[in-house]
């Protein structure tokens, strides 16, 4: 819950030194349904995010729970945090870059066992066309698929790929 402890502050210590082992350039805090827009919450997250340092990553925050959108921009700004989201589920914050997480479309009963349709990639393609800079994860069963025809789709190939043999 995000609250200035000890504990807390340790364990985004390790979890900035494994992210900063892995060369990662994003680190995502996704927090649940239950964490909701509460002032205690507010608070927490304002106290933890203000206590910490991370100029090396970009932080990008997924709120799962009943955020207004309004609240979520305004935190994202005052805390220099990018709003991560699932762009078939919720809106994102009015920000040039944007981090989609994927948990299956149209969200429901098939959620993570979802693959993404040709016209679910056409809308994703829209939904990138929209900001500066898209960031996708693919969050199902079908991830590896879904993100290389994905990719396919935009004429792009994966990193470390190359033409033939």
């Amino acid at each position: 819950s995000f609250r200035p402890t000890d504990e807390v502050f340790d364990a985004w210590e390790r979890t900035r030194a494994a992210c900063e082992a892995l060369g990662a350039t994003i680190i995502v805090f996704q927090t649940p349904e239950s964490f909701g827009p509460q002032p205690q919450n507010r608070d927490n997250l304002y106290a933890f995010f203000r206590g910490i340092t991370a100029k090396e990553f970009v932080l990008a925050w997924e709120p799962r729970g009943p955020w207004p959108l309004h609240v979520v921009e305004r935190i994202c700004e005052d805390l220099g945090l990018q709003h991560a989201t699932d762009p078939f589920a919720k809106e994102l914050a009015d920000q040039p870059r944007a981090y989609y997480r994927l948990h299956g479309s149209p969200p429901g009963p098939a959620m993570y066992s979802y693959r993404y349709t040709d016209g679910d990639l056409e809308k994703l393609r829209g939904f990138c066309e929209d900001v500066d800079e898209a960031h996708v994860l693919f969050n199902n069963v079908g991830m590896y698929e879904d993100a290389m025809r994905f990719l396919a789709m935009l004429g792009q190939r994966p990193e470390g790929t190359r033409d033939g043999p």
